[in-house]
């Protein structure tokens, strides 16, 4: 558990319980999965309040997905502080 060590680990998720039985590097995949499902049921919730054409659902679900920020995150590891970016289309 010296994972939950670090200073700067913000992970407020019940999956947070799963780092009980799985390992470190599940566990990432699973939050990461998970978070991503969250935000883009909240994509859909924005296409369907602002009654988007399909090409512009398409152009905001990639701009959302592939964003520079998130990808660069993923490539370096650092996906402790990409949680909130993922859920932002609930708010």
């Amino acid at each position: 558990m010296r994972w939950l060590a670090m200073g700067n680990l913000i992970i407020r998720s019940p999956l947070i319980i799963l780092l009980r039985f799985i390992s470190i590097p599940a566990f990432i995949t699973i939050n990461l999965i998970f978070l991503y499902t969250i935000g883009f049921v909240g994509i859909l919730k924005w296409i369907k309040k602002l009654d988007l054409s399909s090409a512009a659902s398409a152009f905001l679900i990639m701009i959302w997905s592939f964003n520079g920020y998130l990808v660069s995150q993923m490539g370096i590891g650092a996906l402790v502080f990409s949680g909130a970016y993922l859920i932002v289309p609930l708010y």
